[in-house]
């Protein structure tokens, strides 16, 4: 059977273990950058369209 753990040493090992990982850095960023605008996928895709000759309502 595992050993009994106190809530104050539970506490402690979890702050610790928070702490670890707070000093690595964040592991995932965000680092998202929009770079895709509507109008110019919409372009893109009208001029695929076109080219195998699928109608186009304009």
């Amino acid at each position: 059977m595992p050993e009994e753990i106190s809530q104050n040493e539970l506490l402690a090992l979890r702050r610790a273990k928070l702490d670890d990982l707070r000093s690595k850095g964040n592991a995932f960023p965000n680092d998202f950058r929009r770079d895709a605008l509507k109008q110019g996928s919409y372009m893109l895709l009208m001029i695929l369209l076109r080219k195998i000759n699928y109608k186009v309502k304009k």
